[in-house]
């Protein structure tokens, strides 16, 4: 790809552009709008002191965001069916929850870096896992740790996450607008819902260790029993199954296709991936239909997007990549900008989730195909 193409989608600092807002309000209240677009765009300014969270208050929260998100979906269809439309907003809530806890809480308990202890770790991992019928500790232990991290297959078709696209039909060396068909297309097949649940019944029921098969189906009974004898079924349907499989599964595909350079076998292949964009470089005053398109593309494409596909500290994993063993990942969006401060070179940043993934499918199109057996 050319270096002008690449200068165009990474852009030109959105985040110092940003930084701008609300220069001119009181000290407390520049923090607290500088703290939220940290929080929006995954991003600090330069030079911003890290605002640190506890691993505790980190579970805790993703935690509340999960009852939260379900809470309003069960009172929203129980009260309100008619207006089942608006589910979409709790829906966001619920799927950034559950990918909070598993790709950054569980995730890091892979590593041993929630508690620092492996035993302690990986039965967080599993009580996490359980409560969310996704993949057993063990079987993600094997795949993330012992194949995505070793530096001889990350990337390769013994990855398990490439492996996994490769299936889908993501390979490479085709035109880029191909991988755009199959995006679109595979969001919205029964074949790869198909083959998600699956997995996650497999993972849930039948392979994982006996503990987990135990845990697995006390709590498939626990379900069962109170939704039975509340005769809630339709809202457990509504509130918990639709969101955590259809949007569950698609909210994954989307961080899949977007955090690596997949196939790739030299240099940076993971992204800093960031929600936002610059804001109008002209006063509200002297253009404020343009200002008021940046908020509408702000409010309704780039929150939700970090709500519920980069939740957590998914914009900055390839800071995670490099120092997968960081005590301090619960700030990592502030580890990774200090870094950077002090001379850090190799980083890439893509502004806009619609930007990495035409990112990373301008690389797969660009590389070899795979030659058939």
């Amino acid at each position: 790809m050319s270096n002008n193409t690449t200068l165009a989608r990474l852009g030109e600092k959105p985040r110092e552009s940003l930084a701008n807002i609300g220069a001119n309000c009181h000290p407390h209240s520049y923090k607290w709008i500088q703290n939220s677009l940290t929080w929006v765009t995954g991003m600090p300014h330069k030079g911003e002191i890290p605002a640190h969270v506890s691993r505790l208050s980190y579970l805790v929260s993703a935690i509340t965001q999960l009852g939260f998100g379900v809470a309003t979906s069960a009172l929203l269809w129980h009260k309100f069916p008619q207006l089942f439309i608006l589910l979409v907003f709790p829906y966001l809530v619920t799927v950034g929850a559950a990918r909070d806890l598993l790709p950054s809480i569980a995730h890091m308990c892979m590593h041993f870096r929630f508690t620092n202890s492996k035993e302690k770790d990986l039965l967080i991992a599993d009580f996490i896992t359980t409560f969310l019928v996704l993949q057993d500790a063990d079987g993600y232990f094997v795949d993330h740790v012992k194949r995505h991290h070793n530096p001889n297959t990350f990337t390769t078709l013994e990855d398990p996450d490439e492996a996994l696209l490769y299936n889908l039909g993501f390979c490479p060396g085709l035109p880029k607008e191909i991988y755009w068909q199959k995006l679109y297309q595979t969001m919205i097949s029964p074949s790869f819902h198909w083959l998600f649940l699956k997995g996650r019944f497999l993972s849930n029921f039948v392979t994982a260790s006996l503990h987990r098969r135990f845990m697995s189906w006390t709590w498939l009974t626990v379900i069962l029993t109170v939704v039975i004898t509340t005769n809630s079924f339709s809202t457990f349907l509504v509130a918990w199954v639709i969101p955590l499989t259809f949007f569950y599964h698609n909210a994954a595909l989307l961080q899949f296709c977007s955090e690596h350079l997949w196939y790739g076998t030299s240099g940076s292949r993971s992204l800093g991936r960031f929600c936002g964009e610059a804001p109008p470089d002209t006063s509200f005053s002297e253009e404020p239909v343009a200002w008021l398109i940046w908020l509408l593309r702000m409010v309704f494409y780039h929150i939700p997007v970090r709500i519920a596909i980069l939740p957590g500290t998914l914009p900055v994993h390839d800071y995670h990549h490099r120092h997968a063993s960081n005590n301090d990942w619960v700030n990592e969006i502030y580890c990774r900008q200090q870094e950077i401060e002090a001379g850090a070179e190799g980083y890439i940043d893509i502004w806009g989730l619609h930007n990495a993934l035409d990112y990373v499918f301008e690389h797969l199109s660009n590389t070899p195909a795979i030659p058939e057996d």
